[in-house]
């Protein structure tokens, strides 16, 4: 029998089913979402969360969200430039369109095949001064004893352009200097093989600006 773990979630008066596919590719239909939303013969939950890798630069997840009648919950980005609108209309301006003075704002509307939801909006203006990258993390990689290789942060990355940003880290893995594709922070032993030099590469970015990668490399054992 094939079992699949997930995590049992809630806040704010709503619960949620959260799957992780990051490491092996997941394809919920509404079908199967609708079995395990409903709260007799499935799990239960108001929404269904599913965590696949990253699909833009910067990101360590895409998030897809169900509802639990199946529908997939998406999001529209509208950007304005110093309160006009821009042709942008992805979820990341990227930092070389990012001048002196420009103030950036995001608007975020929810929908699903029936309907959209309220819109919600933030800004950001930048201050005066060029900006700077995050600084180099310190980055560890480590065999754990059921063999799998775990890529740590060590010490953080700083953002001296974007005081009080939140850094996120892209990880790439590579295997005897061959990209493997593996974008998680985490290489399950059963993904390695004796004597391969394995090295993870995490490449901070503060939402504005990538940084320079920390790396550490390991040896797996003969």
């Amino acid at each position: 029998m094939v079992t699949t773990p997930f995590m049992k979630m809630h806040g704010l008066g709503n619960d949620f089913v959260v799957l992780d596919g990051r490491a092996h590719p997941m394809r919920i239909d509404p079908e199967r979402a609708r079995a395990i939303s409903d709260r007799r013969l499935g799990v239960g939950c108001d929404q269904l969360i599913v965590v696949h890798p990253p699909r833009d630069p910067g990101a360590e997840a895409f998030m897809q969200i169900l509802n639990a009648d199946g529908d997939e919950v998406a999001y529209s980005y509208r950007w304005e430039l110093n309160e006009v609108p821009s042709e942008n209309r992805t979820s990341m301006v990227l930092g070389e369109m990012v001048l002196e003075d420009d103030c950036w704002t995001c608007v975020v509307v929810p929908y699903d095949r029936t309907s959209m939801g309220p819109s919600v909006a933030d800004t950001a203006c930048i201050e005066v001064g060029a900006p700077e990258p995050p600084t180099e993390p310190v980055v560890e990689v480590a065999l754990l004893a059921n063999g799998d290789l775990q890529c740590s942060i060590i010490v953080g990355s700083e953002s001296p352009g974007n005081p009080g940003a939140i850094i996120t880290y892209q990880f790439n893995w590579t295997m005897n200097t061959v990209d493997t594709g593996i974008v998680i922070d985490l290489v399950e032993a059963a993904q390695t093989n004796p004597n391969e030099m394995w090295t993870c590469l995490a490449t901070p970015f503060d939402g504005v600006m990538f940084g320079p990668p920390g790396e550490d490399d390991i040896m797996t054992l003969p």
